[in-house]
């Protein structure tokens, strides 16, 4: 088995420098380099494995990751084919669109498709094992000429993309996959850890004076998730912050009135909280309104991750 490394910076991050209030009165962290932290760069790792001669592969490994990445660069050399291209599949296999992150996601596939010259399809499903699951076994059935999926779940997810992948489906893993990932069979990962983003968000909550943290997950059991948040608890801890953690059910997740109910009742039973952090931007949107409404806006912050129309926010 052979292994080669490409590295792809994964900024823009944020900047730790003053940011003017919103009229809104809202504290938005602005878009840019991040002066006290290092540039942060995602290794994504090319592995070779011996399968069934595909006659798309000279071209179809790079053109998978650009839909995967939703970028539209450097796609002269794959363009050119686009007029031979029109019978060729890809298909991503992620999370409900109801979530502007997924939307985002999408769009930018969609893009690189139709430069490309393919066709896409986009295959949601809910932030959950049997839901994925049954996504990506339709995905498979259909004999796509490359996947791409995102790995959630792997004790679910990865004995299928296993099987695509020593089928001759060339599989990606997207924006999420546990440090072991070539070994579901996938040729590449395009996203970070999530382990040290939760290590940088908490160093930056840090420096914005949080002492007790409320973490939102709204999609608990996700192993992503779950590593975000115990990079962000480690990283709390080591300044000697504390967090707790609120898992809203997935189900819930896109029930405005369920998820402000519960962060007011997390508020409610711990008098401590001085900022709630959530790891998906809608909820942050919730996260406002529970703290408006038990009039705690002069003490308790928002932070999120994601995106969204209030990306990287503090408030």
């Amino acid at each position: 088995m052979e292994r080669s490394n490409t590295v792809c910076k994964i900024l823009p991050t944020w900047s730790d420098t003053e940011n003017p209030q919103t009229n809104d009165g809202a504290l938005r962290l602005k878009r840019g380099s991040l002066h006290d932290y290092p540039q942060q760069t995602a290794k994504i790792d090319m592995q070779r494995i011996d399968r069934p001669r595909n006659p798309f592969r000279s071209w179809l490994k790079p053109a998978l990751l650009v839909l995967a990445t939703g970028a539209c660069l450097a796609l002269a050399p794959l363009t050119s084919r686009a007029a031979d291209n029109a019978g060729t599949t890809i298909v991503l296999v992620a999370g409900d669109l109801t979530d502007p992150f997924f939307g985002a996601l999408k769009k930018g596939a969609d893009d690189a498709a139709q430069q490309l010259g393919v066709k896409f399809e986009y295959i949601p499903a809910n932030i959950a094992g049997p839901d994925l699951a049954k996504a990506l076994q339709t995905a498979i059935a259909s004999k796509p000429a490359g996947l791409a999926y995102g790995d959630w779940y792997p004790n679910t997810e990865d004995p299928l993309v296993k099987e695509a992948a020593k089928s001759g489906i060339p599989v990606v893993a997207v924006n999420a996959a546990p440090a072991n990932w070539a070994d579901s069979g996938a040729f590449a990962l395009v996203g970070q850890s999530d382990y040290q983003a939760g290590v940088l968000g908490g160093e930056l909550l840090a420096k914005e004076g949080a002492h007790h943290v409320l973490c939102v997950n709204q999609a608990p059991g996700a192993a992503n998730l779950e590593q975000r948040v115990k990079g962000l608890a480690d990283s709390l801890k080591k300044t000697g912050a504390d967090s707790s953690i609120l898992n809203i059910p997935y189900a819930d997740a896109t029930n405005p009135g369920k998820v402000t109910q519960a962060i007011q009742g997390a508020l409610s039973s711990d008098s401590k909280i001085d900022v709630i952090f959530t790891l998906g931007s809608p909820i942050a949107v919730d996260a406002v309104r529970a703290v408006q409404q038990q009039n705690l806006g002069d003490k308790v912050k928002i932070g999120s991750r994601s995106t969204s129309p209030l990306p990287c926010s503090i408030r």
